[in-house]
This record gives structure tokens, C-alpha cells and sequence, in this order.
């Protein structure tokens, strides 16, 4: 029997690469998989017709390994969906996956409360990899080489997970056009986009930037000077995300870190200009339309211009789903 563990997984991103991950499971193989899976989304209706067996759990270490020892007896292969190893004998075959960049580095985290909470989790996790022998799935070649410093972690496998993406028919390819689809934690630079902006501005005022910060009274503090051409469109659910990319043609992406890149995936697939930071996050999942120096306003801001004169080529998205291939491996160590 397989295990796919995800206990720990609720958040956006976490929530479609299991999605995905269920979808490429064909039905005649589900009969041989059980899910342990989070129970803040049990209200979700995910799909798990056909699974073996399906619990729903309480996030917490001890819990869940004390549920796995009750089956362990029944299981050849684990998956580990949440970033966290269960421990496990040498007889079964564990492949963690790991999706979290703070597990490693905290330190483009502000808030104290945040940056202990991942320091702990980080710990946690890489001790509990000297405990128990594990395989390790990543989303990008960045979080492949952080891994690779782990002495105790196995094999590393790069098998970046992600719903289907179509490119939209129409894409309004107005080059004064600036979206950025974002949070507004520090290490994204929401603050230093706007300050780029408002200098491009002066020069390009028909340019707009559009922004989805969640919390007006924050966005109002972001935006100082009061620029009506920076419109905040607060926060945006997931199915808007496509209109808002084929509205706006210029997607700018200042973070300096990302475990995945999701939204330069999306973009990149939608068909989209990305200008973006000369940094390794962003080449591991798309080649940008123009690139600019992370730490030079004033290299934004030409590059802001540049892509206001005409419009720039689209992106090219370097990644494929590779659900599929995942699944495919956890039936090979059940088989061997």
C-alpha cells in the first residue's frame, strides 16, 4: 500500500499540488493509495473516490505518527506531501516533498512571531531527516541545491507539481500596463515597486500599476504620495487570476525569494511579459521578458520604461507538470 501523507497541507499552493497529484492517479491505481489529509480542508470536496483508505486528521506530529503506526504494517512507500518526514523502518520507502524555502532561510522574514514560528518548523524538520532515511521531491532547482546541503536527506527529485495552465485567446497588450500579483510581505518589495513606479510615472503618465494587496489601510500607507494611477485591487481569488494576467499584459515581479513562482509560472504560460530581478527563483521556472538589478531602483525603472515604449516579448514558461511522473514513481517502488 502507498501512503501519501498530507497532513500538514492547507494552503493555496499546498491544496492544488494535492489536487493535481489526485488527478493523475488513474482510477484503477487509487484502490492501492491512502490519504491521510488535513482536516481544516475536509470542507473542500476534494476528490478522493476509490482511495483505500481516507482519514482526515488534526495537524500535529505526534498524532499523525501515532495514526501511522497503526498501519504501518500495511504500507511499502510513504509520500510525504507537507514538507515533514514521518519516521519510518528501512523497510518502506519515504519521498518527501518539500515546498517551503523558509524551511532553510528566515531571514527576509519581519515579523519576530513568523520568523520563530519557521525557525522552529525548520528545525524540526531537518532533524527529524537525521531520523529516518528519505528521498526528497522539489519543486525547483533553488530548493534542489538548499537540499543538497542536508547530509542526512536521499535521492533529490525535482518534479514540480501545478494545475493544468491554458493560454488565454486574448491578452490586452496596452504596454503602459503594470499588474503585480502579490502579498505584501517585505521580502516582495511591494514598497520598492511603487517608488520605482512613481519615478517612471513622471516621465510615462498615462502608465498605471495595478496591485492586490488584501488591506487598504496597508496599501494606503504603501502608497505615500497618493498616485491614482497605483490602483490596488485588493485580494483576488485564485479563478480571477487568469482574467486579471489577460487584462493587464505586463506582469512585474520584484520579490527576492520565492519557493515556487506560481504567478511567473502562470504568467509565462498565459502567455504574459515578465520583467523581473536577475535572480536564480525566477530562471527556475520561466525565461523573463527583461531582467533588471534586485537591488537598483533606478535599473527598475528604466526597465519599466523600456517596456512602455512598445511591448515586450512574452515569457517562455522552462517547466512541465510532472504530477504524473511522481505518481509513477511511488507505483515503481511499490512494485520493486
Amino acid at each position: 500500500m502507498i501512503l501519501i501523507d498530507a497532513v500538514f497541507v492547507a494552503s493555496y499552493g499546498g491544496i492544488n499540488v494535492l489536487k493535481t497529484l489526485l488527478n493523475s492517479i488513474e482510477e484503477h491505481e487509487r484502490k492501492l493509495f491512502t490519504l491521510f489529509l488535513d482536516d481544516r480542508i475536509e470542507k473542500l470536496n476534494i476528490d478522493t473516490i476509490g482511495f483505500k483508505i481516507v482519514t482526515y486528521q488534526k495537524k500535529g506530529i505526534f498524532n499523525r505518527q501515532l495514526n501511522f503506526l497503526k498501519i504501518q504494517n500495511e504500507i511499502k512507500v510513504v509520500l510525504s506531501l507537507g514538507n515533514v518526514p514521518l519516521v519510518v523502518p528501512k523497510s518502506i520507502y519515504q519521498i518527501t516533498y518539500n515546498m517551503q524555502y523558509f524551511v532553510f532561510d528566515v531571514s527576509m522574514i519581519n515579523s519576530f512571531r513568523l520568523k520563530f514560528s519557521w525557525l522552529f518548523k525548520g528545525f524540526i524538520i531537518r532533524t527529524l531527516f537525521k531520523f529516518t532515511k528519505s528521498d526528497v521531491a522539489v519543486q525547483t532547482n533553488t530548493m534542489a541545491s538548499l537540499f543538497a546541503k542536508i547530509k542526512s536527506a536521499g535521492e533529490i527529485y525535482n518534479f514540480p507539481i501545478f494545475k493544468p495552465i491554458i493560454k488565454s485567446k486574448k491578452i490586452d497588450n496596452t504596454p503602459t500596463n503594470f499588474i503585480y500579483i502579490t502579498s505584501n510581505q517585505p521580502y516582495k518589495k511591494v514598497d520598492f515597486l511603487i517608488n520605482a513606479f512613481n519615478q517612471h510615472n513622471k516621465k510615462h503618465k498615462k502608465s498605471k500599476l495595478f496591485l492586490t494587496i488584501d488591506d487598504e489601510n496597508v496599501f494606503r500607507g504603501l502608497n505615500k504620495l497618493s498616485n491614482n494611477n497605483i490602483i490596488n485591487l485588493g485580494y483576488v481569488k485564485n479563478d480571477l487570476v487568469k482574467k486579471i494576467l489577460s487584462s493587464n499584459y505586463n506582469l512585474v515581479h520584484p520579490s527576492l525569494i520565492e519557493s515556487f513562482g506560481i504567478v511567473l509560472l502562470e504568467a509565462s504560460w498565459n502567455g504574459n511579459a515578465i520583467i523581473a530581478p536577475d535572480l536564480d527563483y525566477v530562471y527556475d521556472v520561466c525565461e523573463p521578458s527583461l531582467t533588471y538589478n534586485s537591488n537598483s531602483l533606478e535599473s527598475l525603472v528604466e526597465a519599466l520604461d523600456i517596456a512602455s515604449i512598445k511591448p515586450l516579448i512574452p515569457a517562455k514558461p522552462l517547466i512541465q507538470n510532472k504530477s504524473r511522473e511522481l505518481v509513477i514513481l511511488l507505483l515503481n517502488k511499490l512494485n520493486e
